[in-house]
């Protein structure tokens, strides 16, 4: 016998339980990310102020982010933290802006399917599908559709 197969197994409510702890577990933990790039964003802005006020000396605000900050995090992610601080709502800004990225990764991913390299797929009928080979009306090409085999796919 191996040892899997020896090992008890946990109980349904067992089961049950531990999800139930990770759940939380994740839900405490972005709330403490909001929260920390909410406090992140207010401390960059505070430093960027007394930059700019000339408490560094003849330096500019993103020449001493580069020597001094750029090695943790890049401009860009500087710069996001910035406009979550500088909004009227922070920790919304901080999900909105979490949110956006999700959308645009999704977006990335689903528009690219075919510039790997595939093939795009044949229509299944000549004459019964849009230019992207999808059938009959594909939202995104409706324009390129002659409105004659639009008539012919709708009579």
């Amino acid at each position: 016998m191996s040892v899997v197969q020896l090992k008890k197994e946990k109980s349904l409510d067992e089961l049950v339980t531990e999800i139930r702890g990770l759940m939380y577990d994740i839900t405490s933990i972005e709330s403490r990310l909001t929260k920390k790039r909410v406090i992140a964003g207010q401390r960059l802005l505070e430093l960027r102020t007394r930059i700019e006020a000339g408490e560094a000396g003849d330096v500019s605000w993103w020449d001493y982010y580069d020597k001094h900050l750029s090695s943790f995090r890049y401009r860009k992610d500087a710069e996001k933290l910035l406009k979550i601080a500088a909004a009227e709502n922070p920790e919304e800004a901080s999900e909105a802006q979490r949110n956006h990225e999700h959308q645009a990764k999704h977006r990335a991913k689903h528009d690219s399917a075919y510039v790997s390299g595939k093939a795009k797929p044949k229509p299944t009928s000549p004459g019964n599908s849009s230019p992207c080979g999808t059938r009959f009306r594909c939202p995104s090409c409706v324009g390129s559709v002659p409105s004659q085999l639009i008539q012919v796919l709708y009579a």
